[in-house]
């Protein structure tokens, strides 16, 4: 092995190389997944808090659908010109009291 100085240095030169990239590359994707990370929690923070006041908007809007399909008439109901009494008792329908 001594007796080819020249191929020994090549070796040593090469495997010094490699493995220096190596080490670059492998930092640089380290900070680039940990950069990456952040970038994605952030954005999971943002969109959970968007998801969340888009939910709770949804759940008002089906609340207020609930409310009018309690009665199996309510859209009937609603087109027909009702007496006092008629509309009463569909008030109390969609208050839950009773059904008709």
């Amino acid at each position: 092995m001594w007796d080819h100085p020249f191929w020994l240095l090549l070796t040593v030169a090469v495997v010094l190389w490699y493995s220096t990239i190596t080490i670059v590359v492998a930092l640089k994707g380290y900070g680039d997944i940990r950069r990456m990370l952040a970038e994605l929690s952030e954005s999971a923070e943002l969109s959970k808090s968007a998801e969340l006041s888009k939910s709770a908007e949804l759940s008002k809007s089906a609340d207020r659908d609930a409310k009018k399909r309690r009665s199996p008439l309510y859209y009937r109901l609603e087109s027909l010109p009702l007496s006092d009494q008629h509309a009463e008792t569909a008030a109390r329908c969609e208050r839950g009291g009773h059904h008709i």
